[in-house]
């Protein structure tokens, strides 16, 4: 029993919204019931299949690091050649500049945040924030106190078209 388990018959069952998603579970729930496999097989396909997941996370942690060094590589050769953009035959490449936005002092920028009248960021996701500094630095507008900016240059890929 876990520590909700109380809830269990007081609570109505969740159910993703997601009609699509759920017909892919109840599809793919059918198929491993197809030979009516006992419990302990169940057990031991479900540690399988987070085996297998915990080695594609792992695997595509490894590729998200070549990535994120290729780009690197790729920016820094562009703009030392002044190169805006590339074709070749995987597709177009360029340059992407991105500013990242942090918050060191954020009591300094809670204040800022109220002083502005826009207490509704207080209770806004990060990037809703870091949209509206964004904004400030396409305006040439003052920096909110309590904030940083850094830019971040990577590259975009559009594939080429088969």
């Amino acid at each position: 029993m876990g520590k909700y388990s109380f809830l269990k018959d007081k609570l109505t069952r969740f159910v993703d919204p997601d009609g699509d998603y759920n017909r892919k579970i109840e599809a793919r729930k059918q198929q491993l019931l197809k030979n009516s496999p006992p419990n302990e097989a169940l057990c031991d396909e479900l540690a399988t299949a987070k085996a297998e997941k915990k080695r594609l996370e792992e695997s595509t942690s490894a590729v998200n690091l070549t990535i994120t060094a290729l780009e690197k590589i790729l920016a820094e050769r562009f703009e030392d050649a002044g190169t805006l953009k590339l074709s070749t035959g995987s597709g177009t490449f360029s340059i992407a500049d991105d500013p990242v936005i942090q918050f060191p002092d954020k009591h300094a920028f809670n204040s800022w945040v109220r002083e502005q009248g826009m207490e509704d960021l207080l209770s806004v996701h990060y990037q809703t924030a870091a949209g509206i500094i964004k904004e400030k630095l396409l305006k040439g507008d003052p920096l909110p106190p309590g904030t940083a900016v850094y830019m971040s240059v990577g590259i975009n890929y559009t594939k080429a078209k088969a």
